[in-house]
């Protein structure tokens, strides 16, 4: 609707909202990520939020799979918006 020869608010918010929309293959994607941290997370036996302090502790070893882990645990965090420590 328009108002003054402006879109009303509302039907602008809405209408943004729709364009932002996940897709199927976002939805997909989102799924393969939380398979792939949840699959490190059974790996190693610990839950994701604990990454950082198990290395500081030097109870898990910061190799490749451990960086991508983390990388993709945060990732994963910002795009649920779950804090990440």
């Amino acid at each position: 609707m328009l108002v003054g020869g402006e879109q009303y608010e509302p039907d602008r918010l809405a209408d943004e909202l729709w364009r932002q929309r996940p897709t199927h293959a976002d939805l997909d994607e989102l799924a393969a990520l939380q398979g792939r941290v949840a699959g490190c997370e059974r790996r190693y036996g610990l839950p994701s939020a604990q990454i950082h302090d198990a290395i500081a502790q030097g109870l898990l070893e910061e190799t490749a799979e451990v960086c991508t882990w983390i990388i993709e645990y945060e990732l994963l965090a910002r795009t649920t918006a779950v804090p990440t420590r």
